[in-house]
């Protein structure tokens, strides 16, 4: 599981460090950097599953590249960024760490390392050093015969090119399968219910934008599709004012392979309709988003969900707290949100604060960073005045950042 991240002149972020909890909570301004830290997430799923460290920045004719492309990638006057992540395996913290700089002929690995975080008794699984253009030295400890090295490309992550090599010590070869299973099992989800509206074809997995998932629902085996269909409901039926019988898809076409999602709904005196996803709210598709996605993403990941309250009454924002929570932990997955809404921030209340992470931009010279709302001096002062949405609503969290940490 993901521990912290830590980001070095990555788009706005001179540094930034952001610490991973079962459920973690980003707020901030339009512009503070909530989606630079996403984007970050993105370019590590991205390396992971096959991308080149260009290609996973400036995308391809089916990814599209990450907001900005390569002009805004790296914070300005620097020619690198760098990204580490802290993860725990076994038991054992472990550090990863990469570099990455732009030069003409395009972006290349200048440092990259897999090592443990303890000090005292730290072990490297690999590191790289002299670099040169498109080619890199790469470390590394064998079964047999020691410690090893090999000329590498410095155009994609050397953790992918450890994968094929064979001799390595066991430890370390689970090690870096278990750094490219977390990394590639990174999903964030931004649901665009018109995109959710029509049919999909069976899909195993969840697209971003969840536009596919009907297929992914109806893909589900019987055994555990009705169990699937029966939580969905559960959860979802708390958001409309009509009562919401059930959620469930329904399969057309001369192989059944295609699916449209469905709900059965209506008042308590009325009879029950059947609605097809074309006449379910905004707000009802994407919360059953987040849902689905929860019950179908694997464990020991980390699932990111942006703007989180999108077509939600504010009113509701409780049960979808509690929802994130329950099935986060049933299924042992961390949670992160970004929101804007001060609504959340009171559903979340005082228990929350340790994992509530305030992005803030420096209006001196644009640079973003990250502050830990437990961190203030003065919240407990403010909290005597207001909640923690009226605080943000006013912006009295803002400026305490200001005063405390810019100054």
């Amino acid at each position: 599981m993901i521990k912290k991240l830590e980001l070095e002149n990555w788009k706005s972020f001179e540094t930034a460090e952001l610490h991973i909890d079962p459920l973690t909570i980003l707020i901030g301004t339009n512009a503070a950097g909530k989606s630079n830290i996403l984007d970050a997430f993105r370019f590590l799923q991205r390396i992971a599953s096959g991308l080149s460290i260009q290609e996973s920045i400036e995308g391809t004719t089916s990814i599209e590249q990450l907001r900005g492309g390569s002009n805004w990638i790296i914070k300005k006057p620097s020619s690198r960024f760098g990204i580490k992540l802290t993860f725990e395996y076994m038991g054992e913290d472990y550090c990863f760490s990469i570099s990455i700089k732009s030069e003409s002929s395009g972006f290349q690995v200048t440092e990259e390392s897999l090592q443990t975080v303890e000090r005292k008794y730290q072990k490297k699984i690999y590191w790289v050093n002299n670099t040169d253009d498109f080619a890199i030295n790469v470390h590394y400890t064998t079964e047999k015969q020691g410690r090893k090295s090999f000329l590498g490309k410095a155009t994609i992550p050397v953790f992918r090119q450890l994968e094929a090599i064979a001799g390595l010590q066991p430890d370390s070869a689970s090690v870096i399968e278990s750094l490219s299973h977390i990394l590639s099992s990174l999903f964030i989800l931004d649901p665009v219910p018109s995109e959710m509206r029509g049919y999909s074809q069976f899909s195993k997995a969840l697209r971003p934008d969840a536009s596919n998932i009907a297929g992914v629902l109806a893909a589900i085996s019987d055994t555990k599709k009705e169990r699937v269909e029966e939580t969905i409901t559960e959860y979802v039926k708390s958001l409309p004012e009509k009562d919401l019988k059930r959620i469930y898809t329904i399969t057309v076409g001369e192989f059944k392979k295609d699916a449209m999602l469905m709900c059965e709904e209506g008042w308590e005196d009325a009879h029950t309709d059947k609605v097809d996803a074309g006449g379910m709210s905004d707000g009802t598709l994407r919360y059953l988003a987040i849902v689905a996605a929860l019950l179908t993403r694997p464990e020991n990941s980390l699932f990111i969900i942006e703007e989180v309250d999108n077509g939600l009454h504010p009113s509701r924002a409780v049960n979808l707290l509690e929802m994130l929570k329950a099935l986060g932990t049933n299924r042992n997955i961390d949670v992160l949100i970004t929101t804007h809404n001060p609504a959340i921030l009171d559903a979340a209340g005082h228990k929350m604060i340790p994992f509530i992470f305030a992005v803030h931009r420096d209006m001196k010279n644009g640079s973003s960073f990250v502050t830990p709302l437990d961190s203030l001096d003065v919240l407990p002062k403010l909290m005597a005045s207001g909640s923690l949405g009226n605080l943000s609503k006013d912006r009295s969290i803002e400026s305490a950042i200001s005063r405390e940490v810019t100054s």
